[in-house]
């Protein structure tokens, strides 16, 4: 009797554990990160209630839950393990703050660095940043809904992000596919015998033909294989694509996360511009502190679809027949430079065609795998009634005038 009483009270304990609920964050396998409350189920599953209801998923589908730290709590880690006499410690740790949207203690910080080292260049020119940010978001906002000064945050939290706001996984591995270059090292994954569906289909037909070909076709790595069979089939060929699966981000995508994408972060995508809560020329993109391989590509996809008219022609973007010509270019730059202006008056990003940051865009721009524009085969429809043309038409639909009427590219 007593050993069923002390069994029924470990079952309770137990039950008790699965059912409590906790403010963590899920950390899923494609990158995808929610913050709520969360259950685990007495079948190992996960339930997590946010402000858009109850989510509900399979313990396969997650990689990790942690309990959510405030940023004030990981500062606090990070100041206790840096030497407090390092100029060079006190801008990483002011850099860090910056990019999480901090910029008090991001101004503290290199203020430090600046006392321990006056001519610190580095941390001079973010310090000048920040104080930009923080006289911006101390300027009076509009009036509005009953005379309420609105706000507008820096960053967005992903956890109030939807779903169907962002690509999805399997979008995401078919971006992957079609942009992935020669000198691409990631792992790949063949589904669904792909390669003997292939080889098959391939007997007698081009390269094929060719004595011993299908021998040495079969002794390349999974990567060089996948890479033949996408050049080798039609480009909208979903039975073969989408059983290639790359696991990685390409570089083209590491490229822009680690290297165009703060730039626009900084310039593009702040509240007051395409990253507040409503969308300005049908655009509107999501600034998130850290990485998430979701917001990353969905960023992307929304700057590659955007297109409009400017000076009486319509441009794209991110174009790939005309990279300097490219609206994430051109729309930058002041206006005696620039070839097509920006709709409103905005702050100039890139002095001229020769600094740093130009360069970097457009030598990205310019790397993406060649023209024809990319077939996606996307299931992705933005939201917020964004007008993104996520096809593989080179043709814009906004009357874009023949190649031969197209400025010519810089050589600078």
């Amino acid at each position: 009797m007593y050993k069923r009483i002390l069994m029924l009270l470990a079952g309770l304990v137990m039950f008790a554990a699965v059912a409590q609920a906790a403010t963590k964050v899920v950390t899923f396998k494609d990158g995808r990160k929610i913050t709520g409350e969360v259950t685990r189920t007495a079948e190992g599953n996960y339930e997590i209630e946010t402000k858009f209801g109850l989510l509900k998923y399979s313990a396969d589908e997650v990689a990790s839950v942690e309990d959510v730290i405030t940023p004030q709590e990981e500062y606090n880690k990070k100041l206790a393990g840096i030497d407090p006499q390092s100029a060079k410690d006190h801008f990483e740790l002011g850099r860090w703050a910056f990019e999480q949207g901090l910029l008090e203690i991001a101004r503290k910080e290199l203020q430090k660095a600046l006392q321990i080292k006056e001519d610190f260049e580095r941390a001079k020119l973010l310090l000048r940043q920040v104080e930009a940010k923080l006289e911006e978001a101390s300027r009076p906002k509009p009036v509005a809904d009953g005379g309420r000064p609105t706000t507008r945050p820096a960053k967005t939290d992903v956890a109030n992000l939807k779903p169907e706001w962002l690509v999805g996984e399997e979008d995401i591995y078919r971006i992957r596919l079609e942009e992935l270059r020669e000198d691409d090292r990631v792992p790949v994954e063949l589904k669904n015998d792909v390669l003997e569906r292939f080889v098959d289909s391939m007997r007698g037909v081009g390269d094929f033909r060719e004595r011993n070909f299908e021998k040495r076709f079969r002794s390349w790595n999974r990567l060089r294989r996948a890479k033949y069979i996408v050049n080798n089939v039609d480009r909208d060929n979903s039975a073969v694509k989408d059983d290639i699966i790359i696991k990685r981000d390409p570089k083209f995508m590491a490229e822009f996360r680690n290297n165009i994408w703060p730039i626009v972060a900084q310039n593009c995508a702040t509240s007051s511009c395409h990253g507040g809560e409503k969308k300005f020329g049908n655009l509107q993109l999501f600034n998130v502190a850290g990485k998430n391989v979701s917001v990353d590509y969905t960023n992307y996809i929304l700057l590659w679809g955007y297109s409009t008219k400017s000076n009486g022609a319509a441009r794209r973007m991110i174009d790939r027949n005309y990279p300097d010509m490219s609206l994430l270019l051109q729309f930058g730059l002041p206006e005696d430079m620039a070839k097509y202006e920006h709709p409103v008056k905005i702050n100039t990003i890139f002095s001229s065609t020769k600094t740093r940051n130009y360069r970097r865009v457009l030598d990205w721009i310019d790397s993406l795998k060649e023209p024809p524009r990319p077939n996606y085969r996307l299931k992705y429809r933005p939201p917020f009634g964004m007008k993104i043309d996520t096809g593989a038409s080179s043709v814009l639909e906004l009357d874009e005038p023949s190649p031969a009427a197209q400025p010519e590219k810089n050589e600078d």
